[in-house]
């Protein structure tokens, strides 16, 4: 008997010699420190279900670094859930705001927190007379055209905005392949990220004691939920077909924006979305597009843009509003991260196209145009 316990003693410890040297190694020389999924949550951009577009941020205030996919620069989310500074209601006397929505590529994902290009609007504004102007980044990563309508009906008309501006195609053409309608496609986003909460008690308790478990509780998690810095990459073979009821359904998002603008008292302005994504673009710029993360082939991908552009156009002129033509950037390898996202010299020049056109508004002076 005393033999036989020997014999499960030494299994049992040749079994967790390992776990402990594991752990001993994670703690001494991992470059991170001591984390769990709610230190994760706190440093992460975390999102919240939201009744009213696909999800929201969750509200800080608190600094994120964006980690190495973006150079690890520093992002801030305000107490309202929103990125940078903190904003007052009611509107400062005087003050001339805009609010600018959209998904990653308005969030300026690239660009450190104060030099994303609806902060760098902001700054343009002001050193051209307008010290009033104020800047708000209202843009979410993922987030479409329909999700900006919610939030601007929703929120965004209590912050007194002067402008609304959307900003955006990349989000809306991933579905531009879909028959459906949003409200039978759609479903709540309930699906809390379990890289940053808790799994339950256990797993609580587990991450509490042992950052070997945490380490590969995430790369398991990172595994399953898919790589990628858009989510789940797709396993369907890329299309060539855009379906039309997609196309209108994107019209009617823009659509919706202008007129809740305007209804909220500020002056709509669209944008068609500047992109690396061109027919003549070179195999090394195409290198650089992620095309797991839509629909479409390549063709397909610049005929989606195209039409996203002629909808964007076709709803300014029925509008009437402001249209800014972001299309002198298109295909720009030094501009662009990758399909949509900016470089720092990509912030800078969108920025000031959007810039000049917003001068225009405010020589014509507030109200709804």
């Amino acid at each position: 008997m005393n033999g036989l316990r020997r014999q499960w003693l030494l299994v049992f410890g040749a079994a967790l010699a390992p776990l402990l040297l594991g752990e001993f190694g994670v703690r001494l020389f991992s470059k991170y420190g001591v984390v769990t999924p709610e230190i994760l949550r706190q440093i992460n951009l975390a999102y919240v279900p939201s009744v009213f577009s696909s999800y929201e941020f969750e509200r800080g205030p608190k600094e994120i670094n964006a980690g190495p996919d973006w150079g690890n620069v520093k992002w801030r989310i305000n107490a309202r859930g929103y990125r940078g500074p903190d904003f007052s209601i009611p509107k400062p006397p005087g003050a001339f705001r805009i609010l600018c929505y959209g998904g990653s590529s308005t969030f300026d994902m690239g660009q450190p927190e104060g030099k994303d290009w609806p902060r760098r609007i902001e700054r343009f504004l002001q050193e051209h007379r307008h010290p009033a102007a104020e800047v708000i980044n209202a843009g979410v990563p993922g987030h479409a055209a329909y999700d900006a309508v919610g939030r601007l009906f929703a929120e965004g008309h209590y912050f007194e905005p002067d402008v609304a501006l959307f900003y955006g195609a990349w989000n809306d053409l991933k579905r531009f392949d879909s028959g459906e309608s949003l409200l039978r496609e759609l479903r709540p986003y309930a699906d809390m990220d379990p890289r940053l909460y808790y799994q339950g008690s256990f797993d609580r308790s587990l991450c509490e004691i042992s950052q070997l478990y945490v380490r590969l509780r995430h790369r398991y998690y990172n595994a399953r939920l898919g790589t990628g810095l858009e989510g789940r990459l797709r396993t369907a073979p890329l299309t060539e077909t855009l379906h039309p009821a997609a196309l209108v359904q994107y019209r009617a998002s823009l659509a919706a924006f202008v007129d809740i603008a305007r209804n909220a008292g500020a002056t709509p302005v669209l944008m068609t979305e500047a992109r690396l994504v061109t027919s003549h673009a070179p195999e090394s710029a195409r290198g650089r597009i992620v095309y797991g993360f839509q629909p479409f082939t390549h063709a397909a991908l610049c005929q989606a843009f195209e039409k996203a552009d002629e909808i964007v156009r076709e709803v300014a002129a029925w509008k009437q509003v402001v249209l800014i033509d972001a299309s002198p950037l298109n295909g720009q390898a030094a501009l662009f991260k990758d399909h949509v996202h900016l470089t720092d010299a990509g912030s800078q020049a969108l920025a000031e196209i959007a810039g000049e056109a917003l001068l225009n508004i405010l020589a014509a002076g507030k109200g709804n145009q």
